[in-house]
């Protein structure tokens, strides 16, 4: 069952209008109506988190079931291992943990690097949900190391204060001594950084591969 057909299912299990839940949402009937015919991209995490709420349902009902309409992935046995090695925050003020203990390890297709090696690239797992629904805890992330963002508002992995290392959209400003770590989850806030305490940040990477167990 889709997002859009939970939706309009519990709707119609409170006795709700389009018009109805879209008041109680802070939007529009017309977004109620995309929603429900599968047009789903758009849907703030902030209004999956509301209609759960109101429907008495997990956020996780509304959104998980959706990996039933992917496509299987292609099998390959050209593959890659790679260790998880650290955990990064999905949320603030969390000192990275050494995961390399474990001994747990990720098996990418080689196709997925797209021509780069391997030691380009490292492992870690995500820890909150700062950066939910597109990262969520537990997820597996295969960074690519670089130490510069390409453009403001892309999302990175980046160390701060304290050992403190998070993933976060990354906003700043060329040549301006500020950036701004963003949450995707809007019940969390941005956290600005600036002036000297700059001298403390250093980008790790960016996400390239998301590793998901359902």
């Amino acid at each position: 069952m889709t997002i859009g057909e939970k939706i309009k299912m519990q709707r119609k299990s409170l006795g709700l209008t389009q018009t109805e839940l879209g008041a109680k949402l802070g939007v529009q009937k017309n977004a109620v109506s995309k929603w429900e015919c599968g047009r789903v991209d758009d849907i703030p995490s902030s209004k999956i988190k509301v209609m759960a709420q109101l429907f008495g349902v997990q956020p996780s009902y509304l959104i998980d079931d959706e990996i039933t309409n992917l496509p299987s992935p292609a099998i390959t046995e050209d593959t890659i291992t790679f260790p998880i090695v650290t955990s990064v925050a999905a949320h603030y003020d969390s000192v990275s943990t050494d995961e390399s203990a474990t001994g747990e390890k990720i098996e990418v297709p080689r196709a997925y690097l797209k021509g780069r090696k391997a030691e380009e690239f490292c492992a870690m797992r995500v820890r909150g949900d700062s950066m939910y629904p597109d990262f969520r805890n537990g997820d597996i992330v295969l960074v690519l190391k670089q130490s510069t963002m390409n453009h403001s508002g892309e999302i990175g992995v980046i160390s701060y204060g304290d050992d403190e290392m998070t993933i976060k959209r990354i906003n700043y400003v060329d040549g301006e001594d500020w950036l701004e770590l963003v949450p995707l989850n809007n019940l969390y806030p941005p956290k600005r950084i600036e002036g000297v305490d700059l001298e403390s940040c250093h980008v790790i990477g960016i996400p390239r591969v998301l590793i998901r167990e359902f």
